[in-house]
């Protein structure tokens, strides 16, 4: 056993170092559970991501949420529709083709969405200046009406309400605090 430690404390190819090494006994000082995230932001730097920024963790999140939609769809249509005459194999490769083109389908069409409206977002607050629920409203609904634009002017009229709809309901959820206090304030 003490043929091992003291093989183990001296210097080999792969470890030049030995433990008994005075230059490496370094304290070291774990910082990383105290609550507040620390970084290092450049001199006039504003503290909060932008409009460019987050729209990358918009689309991916998107993307996996239309996947997850698709799946538990497709697995769900599976369950109802599916065949029960074959074998195991074979509703198992079913399964995963039913599965694999839903998910696709969805998550290419929500990511879709994500991009359109991380783009008109960033146009509108680029050409505008204006931030906040003004532009959420403005981007949500010119991207519905741009999503459903091919399919005619009454589903391009459905696509602006549900994305005005969508984007009121979040705005509500967000400013809820706001709300709360006007409310009480009366």
């Amino acid at each position: 056993m003490d043929q091992d430690r003291t093989n183990a404390s001296k210097p080999r190819f792969f470890t030049p170092y030995s433990t008994s090494d005075p230059t490496l006994n370094v304290p070291v000082w774990v910082n990383c559970l105290q609550g507040e995230a620390e970084f290092i932001f450049p001199e006039g730097a504003e503290k909060q991501r932008g409009r460019f920024e987050v729209a990358f963790s918009q689309i991916g999140t998107a993307v996996l949420a239309g996947g997850l939609y698709g799946t538990l769809n497709a697995t769900y249509l599976w369950k109802k529709h599916g065949r029960t005459d074959v074998t195991a194999r074979i509703r198992y490769t079913d399964w995963a083709n039913t599965v694999g083109k839903r998910a696709a389908f969805h998550g290419q069409a929500l990511g879709t969405i994500a991009v359109l409206y991380s783009i008109i977002g960033i146009g509108v607050a680029k050409t505008t200046g204006v931030e906040g629920e003004v532009n959420i409203l403005t981007s949500a609904t010119a991207t519905g009406a741009l999503y459903r634009m091919a399919d005619g002017y009454t589903k391009l009229l459905r696509g602006g309400a549900i994305g005005f709809g969508l984007a009121s309901i979040f705005c509500l959820w967000k400013n809820t605090d706001k709300i709360r206090y006007m409310l009480d304030s009366n």
